[in-house]
């Protein structure tokens, strides 16, 4: 009756990366009440990057939160022109670029939410990283600080996905009282950021919130107001859990190698180091970026996506048609021999001189491919860094339990669960 529902509720990947062996490219898998047809390795990467947008839709699935937040034009439900319009007026604003200066101010808020931890303390990972990257965004995203708006963020977001993306809540989750306050508020963040704006006029220099400001549809008509604010909301979903997940797993994976350990720390202190300089040489801090992409090929934020087929296809030999439920699992190519050697194995080396395994073509995909790219990688991958380096710069740091395997809780997304905690050793 549950037919692979619990293997995808663990590690989901890894478990469609065993079915790849076993079945090929393309299978069917049937999770409770839902089939989907996977289709995996480099010839999938392909096709999702080539031609995902001619025959895949993600409004089919994804419509049902724009919807949930009023709004009839946001990114992640669009597709086609519409979505590539709406995609390049927000480019900008989510640029790596963008980021520069926030640097100081990410790095202000890792020491303000860190000030009282003391030797001894149990820090839950993923619980503080999902805090901590709530509130650079806040920082990044409407210029100032939104504390008070988390458990509302996170209510909301959650529950969003569990039932409109995941489809594993009934729908009445949406009625509960506790939802429906969460989002009043959460709508309520975007108006006031909107109508403060308004009021006061752009920032010099542009941010995200500008660009909203200005932005219009396809056909040269303006957005709508309740549009705005989903996409004000909605640029919280992109990125509190995705970078909040991969800064709980990297915790584990500097901690529990001491060699990893000191390698990326040597790395953190000169980063820490670097004063207004940091943000142009991130890319020299070889051993702290190793870490990052191989914590990311290990455990993608996003390691699949959902699709529905909106124009009949053929793919290795089989025959897709409209309507048909697909899940691109593109990070399964993560886990092939031919692109990782022992690929299940954590391993620096890998994104060094002269192996450098991630640059292969279609190899190394954390942020999907295609038109539905993530916009903020390069905002993720600043504000990664950057966290990582300040907590390993000011602290000593241990696993709770040495040795510990680490485990993966794929709903809503991949990440390490609550119960994964590491331990201050000392102040540095």
């Amino acid at each position: 009756m549950l037919g692979h529902a619990l293997a995808m509720r663990g590690d989901g990947l890894r478990h469609l990366v065993k079915l790849y062996h076993e079945h090929g490219p393309i299978f069917d898998i049937k999770a409770a009440h839902r089939g989907f047809t996977v289709l995996a390795g480099a010839d999938a990467n392909r096709l999702l990057m080539k031609q995902g947008d001619e025959y895949l839709s993600s409004h089919l699935l994804f419509g049902g939160v724009a919807r949930e937040m009023g709004s009839d034009y946001l990114l992640v439900a669009l597709d086609g022109p519409s979505h590539m319009h709406l995609r390049k007026q927000m480019r900008r604003g989510f640029s790596m670029a963008a980021a520069k200066p926030y640097v100081s101010r990410f790095i202000d808020i890792v020491d303000e939410l860190t000030r009282d931890w003391r030797p001894g303390q149990l820090i839950p990972a993923f619980p503080f990283m999902q805090r901590l990257v709530t509130e650079q965004l806040s920082e990044f995203l409407i210029g100032r600080r939104a504390a008070e708006m988390f458990d509302n963020l996170l209510i909301y977001f959650n529950t969003l996905m569990n039932v409109e993306v995941l489809r594993i809540w009934p729908r009445f989750m949406l009625r509960r009282p506790k939802y429906r306050h969460a989002k009043a508020r959460c709508l309520a963040l975007g108006e006031e950021i909107l109508a403060e704006r308004d009021a006061s006029g752009p920032n010099d220099p542009p941010d995200l919130v500008d660009d909203l400001m200005k932005m219009i549809r396809a056909d040269g008509t303006a957005l709508s107001q309740q549009s705005k604010i989903g996409s004000v909301v909605g640029n919280y979903f992109a990125g509190m859990d995705t970078v909040a997940s991969t800064l709980a797993f990297l915790m584990h994976s500097t901690i529990h190698d001491r060699k990893v350990h000191e390698a990326v720390r040597a790395d953190a202190d000169r980063a820490l180091n670097l004063g207004d300089r940091l943000f142009d040489e991130l890319g020299s801090l070889e051993d702290l970026r190793a870490c990052v992409l191989e914590t990311l090929r290990l455990w993608p934020p996003v390691p699949y996506v959902p699709r529905v087929v909106t124009e009949p296809f053929a793919f290795a030999g089989h025959r897709l048609d409209v309507g048909t439920e697909v899940m691109m699992a593109q990070c399964a190519t993560h886990f092939l021999e031919e692109y990782f050697p022992d690929p299940f194995r954590f391993e620096l080396a890998r994104h060094k001189a002269p192996r450098f395994e991630a640059q292969q073509k279609m190899a190394f995909v954390p942020f999907s491919l295609g038109a539905h790219t993530c916009l903020g990688s390069g905002l993720a991958e600043v504000q990664i860094m950057v966290t990582l380096a300040t907590l390993l710069n000011r602290f000593d740091l241990e696993l709770a339990v040495p040795n510990q395997p680490i485990s993966v809780f794929s709903t809503p997304l991949p990440n390490p669960g609550k119960k994964f905690m590491f331990r201050v050793r000392g102040r540095r």
